[in-house]
């Protein structure tokens, strides 16, 4: 009931949302995945509205680490 959340000494209610989603490696998963988008864009659009774009190897790397074909991302 009392008390701060801070990330790098910054209080987290003082943060606008969105900053602090991308501050914190928000993941989208069920249904906040957006199904007009292929599995490679959701896979990278917290990178790409951070401005840093994955590559298509990137996603090919982040399929392979959960032991999915990257061909899944198109």
């Amino acid at each position: 009931d009392e008390g701060a959340v801070r990330i790098a000494g910054e209080d987290v209610a003082e943060l606008p949302l969105p900053l602090l989603r991308r501050g914190i490696g928000y993941v989208f998963q069920e249904i906040g995945l957006f199904p007009h988008m292929t599995v490679g864009e959701n896979l990278g659009i917290g990178a790409r509205l951070a401005g840093t774009p994955l590559t298509p190897d990137a996603i090919a790397v982040m399929l392979g680490r959960v032991e999915l074909d990257a061909a899944m991302a198109a």
